[in-house]
């Protein structure tokens, strides 16, 4: 059985393609290398408040009336 440090290492080995390689990929091809990093980024927003800090940093300022 492969140590969860070899399989890391095996893994370090192979590059992933850039974000603009990966936009020039079919969207099933864009899925196959994004859907993994989904639910991770997912969980990190949930559990660190400052990475949703940006979401109300970016809307402050803004005017909200509907004139």
């Amino acid at each position: 059985m492969l140590s969860v440090n070899t399989i890391n290492e095996n893994i370090a080995q192979f590059s992933l393609p850039s974000l603009q390689e990966i936009a020039k990929l079919s969207l099933s091809e864009r899925h196959r290398f994004l859907r993994p990093l989904i639910q991770e980024i997912a969980e990190d927003v949930n559990k660190d408040p400052e990475l949703d800090l940006f979401s109300e940093i970016e809307g402050e300022g803004l005017d909200n009336n509907d004139d």
